[in-house]
């Protein structure tokens, strides 16, 4: 369980910053102006389904202690 939440995370990072760095660079954007506007947005994503699959993985935690 925990392993794929690791991976929905990382997928999630992946699909997002690999879609804003083609876009920026199809665009032309010079190397600094991609870590401002693809890399630091991605690390929002990143926290944010981290987060989300803490929870949940808590709550599911929970639920097989309580189910025990």
């Amino acid at each position: 369980m925990r392993l794929c939440l690791i991976f929905i995370v990382l997928v999630a990072w992946a699909i997002y910053f690999g879609y804003l760095f083609l876009l920026h660079r199809a665009i032309g954007t010079d190397f600094f102006g991609i870590i401002g506007e693809v890399f630091l947005p991605s690390l929002v994503i990143l926290f944010g389904t981290g987060l989300i699959c803490a929870l949940v993985y808590l709550i599911y935690r929970t639920i097989l202690i309580k189910i025990r």
